[in-house]
């Protein structure tokens, strides 16, 4: 009996403490998670470089005829937006990835902006890295090495290797 009461102290202090702590909703706890801001390379660094691109409209093979060229012209366009940097290989089957659950992933790494014309880079000791480019409130890459693998990116020691994420989701190919 005269263990009770020290246990049933500690046990009402706790339950206090939690109680006059707010919950935070989910959408709340979200806002909050702030991915590690990379940085670019310097001099003798390695990492990617690259570009981000949205295609829209028809890049099928056209007759080389001037007139018809300027009906059905494709575009392409370059993406101000953040690009999301992971470990090794991610699984998916789907070119979109909810960000919410990206966010919580263990092999995230951070992310970068791209620039107005599209343009990022990316510090990166040497290794396997998959990239993807925001969209909202997704990840977007539609490019994959095995079934159910997204394709991935190798950063060779002291090299800075190339990378473009293009979005071809409005595009007919």
């Amino acid at each position: 009996m005269r263990y009770l009461y020290p246990i049933l102290a500690i046990g009402v202090f706790l339950q206090l403490l939690l109680n006059c702590t707010p919950a935070m909703s989910s959408t709340q706890a979200s806002t909050l998670f702030q991915p590690a801001a990379l940085k670019p390379p310097q001099a003798n660094q390695s990492g990617i470089r690259g570009n981000v691109v949205r295609l829209t409209g028809n890049h099928m093979p056209m007759i080389q005829d001037p007139a018809l060229n300027a009906l059905s012209r494709s575009k392409s366009q370059r993406v101000q937006t953040h690009v999301w940097v992971f470990s090794g290989r991610i699984p998916g089957r789907d070119p979109r990835w909810a960000l919410s659950q990206a966010k919580k992933h263990p092999k995230l790494i951070g992310r970068v902006m791209s620039n107005a014309q599209g343009e990022f880079s990316v510090a990166l000791p040497p290794g396997e890295y998959t990239v993807f480019a925001q969209y909202s409130s997704d990840l977007y890459l539609n490019s994959f090495i095995d079934d159910g693998i997204y394709a991935t990116v190798q950063v060779k020691p002291a090299a800075i290797t190339p990378i473009d994420l293009v979005n071809g989701e409005n595009a007919t190919f």
